[in-house]
């Protein structure tokens, strides 16, 4: 699973397959998640945030403290 989510960060040559392995096994070992090992190797956030978009199918939006929130979405929670 974690192999496929990251694909693009080896077609984009941020790391190798054997890169990514390492960091899978240790995201595993370690109980961190695999997203902030890669912020540690120095992968830019903002392309984690499209593997992300990619796997799931889903946009994203950085937190923004002046973005005004819908008050359907705050009554949701």
């Amino acid at each position: 699973m974690f192999k496929e989510k990251y694909s693009r960060l080896i077609k984009q040559g941020f790391l190798s397959e054997s890169e990514l392995l390492d960091i899978i096994a240790e995201s595993t070992a370690t109980g961190k998640y695999s997203e902030d090992l890669l912020l540690s190797k120095g992968i830019p956030k903002h392309e984690i945030l499209f593997c992300l978009t990619e796997y799931y199918g889903y946009p994203f939006m950085e937190y923004d403290e002046d973005t005004m929130v819908s008050s359907k979405i705050v009554r949701m929670m």
